[in-house]
């Protein structure tokens, strides 16, 4: 990956998001058009409603849409590419606390699916925290005012 300019870092970071633009919604689709499916995937027992599992998918979703304002544009959506990052980190976070507490023992191949997950999504939140960085941009802004405050 060549980091040399700005324009370098923003062509990879668009790369990145559309890629997982199509990851996300794609999963979002899945999950609340086929829910009883994705409960089945993961051995979890069978529910009339399965709500949580369309919640999921709206949650996916939203990640793909804040993505793709990013895409379209990181500059002049900074903060979607910063929302992106935080779902990434609270996705990572959420996935280890079902690894750890929530699933049930022994483990079986959910624990490792989600395990690959929470590595991934730090990956992810790290290369575009590293290409927000790279085009002198902020991965996330605190306590700085705004216009009009």
């Amino acid at each position: 990956m060549n980091l040399t300019t700005s324009d370098d870092a923003e062509k990879w970071l668009r790369r990145l998001l559309f890629m997982l633009v199509l990851w996300d919604f794609g999963l979002a689709i899945y999950a609340i058009g086929f829910p009883h499916h994705v409960l089945a995937l993961g051995r979890f027992e069978p529910q009339t409603e399965p709500l949580w599992t369309r919640g999921v998918g709206v949650y996916w979703g939203f990640a793909g849409w804040i993505q793709l304002l990013g895409w379209r544009s990181p500059r002049r959506y900074l903060v979607a590419v910063q929302l992106a990052i935080v779902f990434r980190v609270s996705a990572a976070v959420i996935d280890l606390i079902e690894i750890v507490w929530l699933l049930p023992r022994p483990a079986f191949y959910f624990h490792y699916l989600l395990g690959f997950f929470v590595a991934a999504n730090l990956v992810i939140a790290f290369a575009e925290a590293r290409l927000l960085r790279a085009m002198n941009l902020p991965w996330i802004e605190f306590g700085r005012a705004t216009p009009g405050s």
